[in-house]
């Protein structure tokens, strides 16, 4: 047995025994959270919060001072920064932050591949937001949440964390891109649900993870599940050249979508490059 093999072998003991270390999110994303989704909550509450963390204080900052977001005024406290971009973006700015934090390692192969899943996780996010918008503003009383649909895309490869963490533990001097890659494949989504429902974040995120690698499946519903697919398609699109038409189809007879070309739709450019000035 190779040497890859054995250690794909324990990797998959580890998950079945329910023994590899799950990450969590730093406290002031939790608190973060917390507060977003508590209906009693005050942009006032949210902004205390962040106040207790400089380098997310900076960000939010940052984020309020765009291009995007710019008005008259100046923005040089965390709360005017707070109000002038809103729950949502406070939310997901925090996670995103939180999460970037995790995706770090000493050992170069394992530091480009999270690298690499890092930003497939924004681009995919941002990407199914904006995909979203159309969808969403003629389906007024669809459950699909922006604000879910942004953390969904920004989760969705989490399962990868530990896989490589384990990973540079067991063999750091023998790994490689395509091992990382194949053991990510077939292992992070398995472990992605673990790590969901253990961050208390639903069942419709562990319904993601789980399955947007599985093209076999597929739900009558337009659901979260159709936008973060659809952001990986973008992704082929933009970055890798590829037609992707041909799959845009299923989602137009779906209804999730009114065009095989909406990646060219100027509504989508302009909402996508909004998204991105949060993780920018």
């Amino acid at each position: 047995m190779s040497t890859e093999s054995a250690l794909l072998g324990i990797l998959t003991e580890k998950i079945r025994q329910d023994a590899l270390v799950l990450p969590t999110l730093p406290e002031v994303a939790v608190k973060i959270r917390d507060v977003a989704d508590d209906p009693a909550s005050t942009l006032h509450d949210i902004a205390r919060v962040v106040s207790t963390d400089t380098a997310l204080s900076a960000r939010i900052i940052r984020v309020a001072s765009t291009a995007y977001n710019s008005r008259s005024a100046n923005i040089d406290s965390v709360s005017t920064a707070v109000f002038r971009i809103g729950l949502r973006a406070i939310k997901n700015v925090a996670i995103a932050m939180a999460l970037e934090q995790l995706f770090i390692s000493n050992n170069q192969t394992v530091k480009n591949c999270l690298r690499k899943i890092w930003h497939q996780s924004i681009s995919v996010s941002c990407a199914a937001v904006a995909l979203s918008e159309e969808y969403l503003n003629t389906h007024k009383r669809s459950a699909i949440s922006r604000d879910r649909l942004a953390l969904a895309g920004l989760l969705h490869e989490i399962g990868a964390l530990p896989i490589l963490t384990e990973i540079e533990v067991q063999a750091p001097d023998m790994i490689s891109a395509a091992f990382l890659d194949n053991a990510i494949e077939q292992l992070s989504c398995t472990v992605g649900v673990h790590i969901v429902r253990h961050w208390n974040l639903g069942e419709d995120f562990a319904r993601v993870v789980w399955q947007w690698r599985n093209q076999s499946f597929q739900s009558d519903d337009v659901e979260y599940l159709d936008f973060i697919r659809l952001g990986h398609l973008y992704m082929q699109y933009s970055e890798q050249q590829v037609d992707v038409k041909d799959e845009l189809e299923y989602y137009v007879d779906k209804g999730v979508i009114s065009s095989t070309d909406v990646f060219l739709c100027p509504e989508f450019i302009n909402k996508l490059a909004q998204e991105r000035t949060l993780y920018e």
